[in-house]
């Protein structure tokens, strides 16, 4: 009785602080009791600034919000709701919940250095399923903000000093760790000044002279149709047509519409609640990565509306730290690149624009070698520092800017991005038959080129030192190391990277050259116009495998000191490896950099012939190490995926391979092969590469079409057939499941084993008599007898807690019988009793007979894994059944690594380009499958949103949308279902994030071309 009233107390006093919890942080609170952590948040400068709405706001949603403190640019600009609202006057505050309510804020009253009393956590974690350093709190109490929750109409204004204490500028928040080093951070880094730092142009410690910059080839050789010759089409198929095309532009107006109503100077809608998050710096993403769609919709007045805003648009500032260089190009500078090319060059601003942009990302360059920071700190202190090419660059993020800075070049005349990333080209293409996976580069790239800033051993400085601000370029980073030299060369390699003497690359022992490919080579440095024949023959002289690299004379080339900047006494090294083993793949972290081989070729007018040399090296190891057919239930349907390959550079002489695994795993951003390689197929006129091409796309169709869903898994496993053949190989179930569960059939004869032992014991235990345990005082007693029959060495609390469920101990409970916890020893024909006192049995341990339980009441090994409290026998068929049902597994899948779907556009991309390039209809067929099958997953409110798990029809939406869901996926699904004339692929470039580029050799320019 005593246990009971303990535990019915210490259950009160757990109610009466929850409830007094809940109270606490409820607005009933009178805010009287002081509390350190709601002091501190009164007290600190808020993670995210406070956020400041229109009060003409109907439905009591904040349809256009920014920080109170916003940068000066914006100081006197109107806060809107939406493009078309009127500007408003006050802007009263969020209240949040846990917080007092407070009055409004006028705009006009908010001194420097002071901040309101409430914040807005909004956007801090990012969306679901994305990793990260700090996780979600279910219970954050910040989770709806982004919605006003106080009526705005009756604010009083009042001014900041009332509302909060004074701020100073040397007042830091405590920020969690930011993953600074990834393209999508949804917290930006908020600066300890409460002012808004610009950049500005400052001189280059490592500038390329005029004269020697790498200068953009002019004209263009004869190519090769890309697009197929498509007929007339039949007035009945084209209402058909235009009909599915009209529901994708409703789709993308339905989120257009929620982009402007909700988000309007933000980067992304959340298409579930009607919020807003930054993740890209805060620059409008959607609205600059869509731009060209709206003119290819035909959507002339809100692309125009579109432009106005870009106009409001300062790239000189934003909220982080540092900027990721990759996806600030591929969106921002290809989006107004794109859109100024797909108006036809009619809005002026868009270039401008893209100038000013371009010169922002131009400081990335400014190292020893040229080599980029792909994460880099763009404020002046940080520019004033000397910096080195990251350690650790990311393949994809090093080679996808080409397109970019290539055509910013073509359209300004100005070479140096053109030279900036030929550079970087260049050194790939010394690097490429250099690596552990001679042909492909490594996920990760060291990009430092051996040249290092070293910081001194960290000190505790004094809080007077660490607030000291300094302007002066001298920094600690001056002091440098060298690092070790490199490892000799790979033997067997066709180039030797580490010798700038070496010979040149030995292309005739490439099994792939079969005929003279030097119309399309030229040396870069030396390109020139031809004129006639012989002027390009003369032009194609030169080997086209000599890159026009020029490594020894690259330190004589840069800058000299002029004594003003500080340099790195460091003569670059080739880039190269940053372990001792790399992993290979044409997926995650490295598609964009394979993928922008024939596009650049393209873009350049197919003048630079390195770029096929580079795509040949790459598609032989590919197909030798990457690629292979999976095992499906099928046999009619040939299918290819590709995997990736971890190898440590060891050459096996024997089986003439590099040693390693591949790792079957695959996804959503490994379907850019099909349309990738069946570019490069017409661009090189490579046949069988097209068939290539088309297999791997329409794996990713069986990947969409084998969930229940219709929308393929972010990653999944397939299993490998054993030989990479023409035909698809035999299905074999036993080898699927082996795929699933190596283990599931030693586990299930373990059971057998376990079961059949615990029945021979629970029949010996039921055939042996048993003795009861009695009181010593009353040894004849009844049935019914009240005494208590517990051994006094052990407690009632031991006892009771060891009973199963709904079991008592208590003396008075008699209807429960004591079982014997010994046997007795039977001599002849007498059995005596061993003892009196009850022995517990081990725990988890079932002896009794079946369907019985333990003393201690708990499920033995086999009834846990089952789930029943009587063991029954299952077969490894439904085993294996019930994992793959719960799983969702399609036949050949052994693993849905990421279930969900982020609205990516790369299978749709492939089916677009298979289509225009073969011209069969059956990619239309496929591609709306797709599109009906997303369309019914992703349907939000206020637009569209990705989901959790693909492998179920009721998934829950993620309230997440990222811009390339308007600017690639809608896109790529509006072209496959419009004339092919519109944005043909003999006339465009379509970089990575689908942003098309107009090429050189553009009918629209060149009329006489075939």
């Amino acid at each position: 009785m005593m246990i009971r009233l303990r535990r019915y107390r210490a259950f009160i006093a757990v109610a009466v602080f929850f409830v007094v919890g809940l109270y606490y942080l409820s607005d009933g609170w009178s805010g009287t009791v002081s509390s350190p952590a709601l002091n501190r948040a009164r007290t600190q400068k808020p993670l995210v600034e406070p956020l400041v709405e229109s009060p003409e706001d109907n439905d009591g949603v904040s349809d256009a919000k920014r920080p109170a403190s916003e940068p000066e640019h914006f100081a006197d600009a109107p806060i809107v709701k939406g493009p078309d609202a009127k500007p408003a006057e006050d802007f009263p505050q969020i209240e949040l919940p846990g917080a007092p309510t407070t009055t409004a804020l006028s705009s006009s009253s908010l001194p420097s250095g002071q901040v309101t009393s409430s914040s807005s956590l909004l956007d801090i974690f990012p969306h679901p399923g994305k990793p990260t350093s700090f996780g979600r709190n279910p219970l954050d109490p910040f989770a709806n903000v982004g919605k006003a929750t106080a009526s705005t109409s009756e604010a009083t204004p009042t001014t900041a000093a009332a509302a909060t204490p004074e701020i100073t500028s040397t007042q830091k928040p405590t920020l969690p760790d930011l993953p600074e080093d990834q393209g999508r951070i949804e917290l930006p880094t908020i600066s300890s000044t409460s002012s808004a730092i610009h950049w500005s142009k400052m001189p280059e410690r490592y500038g390329i002279p005029s004269s020697s910059m790498i200068q953009l080839p002019t004209g263009h050789a004869t190519m090769p149709r890309v697009q197929y010759q498509f007929e007339p089409e039949v007035v009945i198929n084209k209402a058909a047509r235009e009909k599915k095309r009209e529901t994708i532009k409703e789709s993308f107006l339905r989120h257009w519409q929620g982009y402007k109503k909700y988000a309007w100077h933000h980067d992304e809608l959340r298409p579930v609640t009607g919020r807003f998050t930054d993740p890209f710096a805060g620059w409008r993403a959607t609205l600059v990565d869509s731009l060209d769609v709206l003119w290819i919709m035909g959507l002339k007045d809100e692309f125009e509306e579109a432009v106005e805003a870009v106009k409001e648009i300062d790239f000189t500032t934003t909220r982080r730290d540092r900027l990721p260089l990759f996806e600030v190009s591929i969106r921002y500078l290809g989006g107004l690149v794109a859109a100024y090319d797909v108006s036809g060059m009619q809005y002026p601003v868009l270039l401008e624009k893209a100038k000013e942009l371009g010169e922002i990302l131009y400081v990335a360059f400014d190292t020893p070698n040229r080599m980029p920071q792909t994460h880099f700190g763009w404020r002046p202190e940080d520019v004033a520092k000397p910096h080195v090419g990251s350690r650790a660059g990311v393949l994809a993020e090093v080679g996808s800017l080409s397109m970019e800075f290539t055509r910013l070049s073509q359209l300004t005349k100005d070479p140096k991005y053109y030279d900036a990333i030929a550079r970087v080209t260049d050194e790939l293409a010394g690097y490429q038959n250099n690596t552990k996976l001679p042909g492909l580069w490594p996920m990760y790239i060291d990009l430092s080129g051996g040249c290092e800033t070293v910081r001194p051993p960290t000190t505790s400085p004094s809080p007077t030192e660490s607030n000291k601000h300094s302007d002066s370029s001298e920094s600690q980073d001056s002091k440098i190391k060298f690092a070790p030299p490199m490892k000799q060369p790979l033997k067997g390699l066709l180039y030797d990277h580490t010798d700038p003497d070496a010979p040149a690359l030995d292309t005739a022992s490439d099994p792939r050259k079969g005929k003279d490919e030097s119309t399309f080579g030229t040396d870069r440095k030396n390109a020139k116009p031809a004129e006639g024949p012989d002027a390009e023959a003369d032009y194609h002289k030169k080997d086209d495998s000599t890159f026009g690299i020029d490594r020894p004379s690259l330190a004589k080339r840069l800058v000299e000191d002029d004594g003003e900047l500080e340099k790195i006494p460091c003569e670059p090294k080739p880039i190269g490896s940053m372990s001792s083993s790399d992993k290979f793949t044409m997926g995650s972290m490295a598609d964009s950099a394979y993928e922008y081989l024939p596009k650049e070729f393209l873009l350049l007018g197919g003048k630079i012939g390195q770029y096929k040399t580079m795509y040949d090296s790459m598609m032989k190891a590919m197909q030798d190490y990457l690629l292979y057919r999976p095992m499906i239930d099928d046999q009619t349907r040939r299918i290819l995926f590709t995997g990736s390959f971890n190898s440590n550079a060891r050459y096996n002489e024997t089986t003439g391979r590099y040693e390693g695994r591949l790792d079957p795993e695959t996804g959503h951003l490994w379907c850019f092969l099909g349309a990738f390689i069946g570019l490069g197929a017409k661009i090189w006129d490579q046949p069988k590469e097209l068939d290539l091409a088309e297999q791997l796309t329409d794996g990713c169709v069986w990947a969409y079409e084998s969930q229940v869903s219709g929308i393929m898994p972010e990653i999944f496993i397939p299993t490998p057939c054993e030989t990479l053949d023409e035909e698809p190989c035999e299905w074999n179930q036993t080898a699927w499941w082996q795929a699933i569960d190596p283990n599931a059939e030693e586990r299930l004869r373990q059971s057998e084993a376990v079961r059949e032992m615990q029945a021979k014991m629970s029949a010996s235990l039921a055939a042996a008599p048993t003795l009861e345990t009695s009181s010593s005082s009353s040894a004849s007693a009844s049935p019914t007898s009240k005494s208590n029959t517990l051994s006094p060495d052990l407690s009632k609390r031991q006892l009771e807690d060891d009973l199963p469920a709904g079991r008592s101990n208590d003396a008075s409970d008699n209807a429960v019988k004591k079982p014997s916890t010994q046997r007795e020893k039977v001599a002849g024909s007498d059995s005596q009793e061993v003892s009196e006192q009850p022995t517990r049995t081990k725990a988890g341990l079932h002896l009794g007979p079946p369907g019985s339980e333990s003393r201690s009441g708990a499920l033995n090994p086999i009834e846990k894994a089952t789930g029943d409290v009587e063991f029954k026998r299952k077969t490894l068929e439904e085993v294996m059944e019930t994992r793959i049902k719960l799983e969702g597994l399609a036949p050949g899948v052994s693993r849905n690594a990421d279930r969900t779907y982020r609205l990516r556009p790369e299978a749709i991309e492939s089916v677009f380009y298979m289509y225009r390039i073969t011209g069969s209809e059956k990619w239309r067929e496929k591609g709306w499958a797709m599109f009906t099958a997303i369309e019914k997953a992703t349907k939000a409110e206020y637009g569209s949103s990705m989901i959790m798990d693909v492998t179920s029809n009721f998934s829950p939406q993620t309230d997440s949308a990222e811009s390339f869901w308007t600017a690639e996926t809608l896109k790529y699904f509006y072209l496959l279902f419009s004339e092919p004339d519109l944005l043909s692929l003999d006339d465009w470039a379509l970089n990575t994030e689908a942003h098309p580029f107009r090429r050189p050799d553009a009918r629209q320019l060149d009329p006489d071309r075939p």
